[in-house]
């Protein structure tokens, strides 16, 4: 016999008292929901998998860094968000507690959260808060958005990045997947795990690749990724409005074909917004094309800059 201790969703405590043999399911006592089905002695670890404090309840989602669960508490029923990454390298390792130690401290209604860290059998893992809702992603799947409701996404996005630039911390992969959209309508930026301090030098990137996708990395930092300043998360603001705007990430047309979007961007050649949604006023295209401009000069310099040129564009559009 061998006992295990779960909790269900809705908060309640369960301990369970196994014999080898086992094999059935588990309901809460308290609510009567099933937690657990099709359960053996074999895939019983499994289920019930726990990183510190927390019991792992589900996935939530799969990343190129790792997986993200829906966990409890121990001490209380209160779910959070842990993303376990992949990686055990030791640099990594290195990195990880560099940059989580400075993004814990960051505190915006916009950005997501740190509650905690560690170490999980040599992975590096974060605790979150949980939120409910989708990503900007998963809203793009269905429909194209209205230039007045990008441009405030927009805003938020840039208020919670020019907080963290003046904290001298640079997103690194601003896109559509990393931005979350609450049931209450609230914009949040998610995923921080690649972000960086400037100045800080690294050896290379995970398998010597470019970080972020491709449609909305900026070209300086596909050219080489030392070159990531606060106008390459600027870019890739510019890129995800594109986005909201048409229904399609710019560069497209490359069907995410690194050395051809590559080489699009060196010669900045892509179908323009204008082109693809000639209904959109001139000032929203001004504003798209500004932050998106092939030198980072030639884009707002910081995103207080930006933002209150969408703040103004907000006001004047049609609700």
């Amino acid at each position: 016999m061998k006992i295990y201790n779960a909790r269900c969703q809705c908060g309640s405590a369960i301990k369970m008292e196994m014999r080898e043999d086992f094999s059935g399911q588990i309901f809460c006592g308290l609510c009567k929901k099933l937690i657990m089905s099709t359960l053996t002695q074999n895939n019983l670890e499994e289920n019930l998998q726990r990183v510190g404090d927390y019991l792992l309840l589900k996935v939530l989602g799969h990343g190129c860094a790792g997986n993200v669960y829906l966990a409890h508490r121990d001490n209380d029923s209160k779910q959070v968000a842990i993303k376990i990454f992949d990686s055990t390298d030791q640099q990594i390792a290195t990195r990880f507690n560099e940059n989580i130690q400075t993004l814990s401290r960051l505190h915006h209604p916009n950005l997501i959260k740190i509650q905690g860290w560690g170490n999980h059998n040599n992975k590096m893992y974060i605790v979150m808060e949980y939120l409910k809702g989708e990503t900007l992603k998963d809203r793009l799947q269905r429909e194209v958005l209205p230039a007045r409701r990008t441009l405030k996404i927009a805003y938020y996005i840039l208020d919670a990045l020019g907080y963290a630039h003046r904290k001298n911390i640079v997103h690194r992969d601003i896109k559509p997947g990393n931005l979350y959209i609450t049931g209450e309508g609230m914009v949040k930026v998610i995923d921080l795990g690649i972000a960086k301090i400037l100045g800080k030098t690294v050896s290379k990137t995970t398998n010597g690749e470019v970080v972020g996708n491709v449609e909305y990395t900026a070209p300086e930092q596909m050219e080489n990724i030392q070159n990531i300043s606060f106008q390459s998360d600027i870019y890739s603001v510019g890129a995800t409005m594109f986005h909201c705007l048409c229904g399609r990430p710019p560069y497209a047309e490359y069907q995410g074909n690194l050395l051809q979007t590559f080489m699009g961007k060196k010669r900045n050649k892509y179908i323009a917004l204008r082109e693809q949604n000639p209904s959109l006023p001139p000032a929203v295209l001004h504003v798209v094309e500004k932050a998106m401009s092939y030198n980072g000069n030639d884009r707002y310099q910081t995103c207080d800059e930006m933002k209150e040129e969408v703040y103004e564009l907000i006001n004047i559009l049609p609700k």
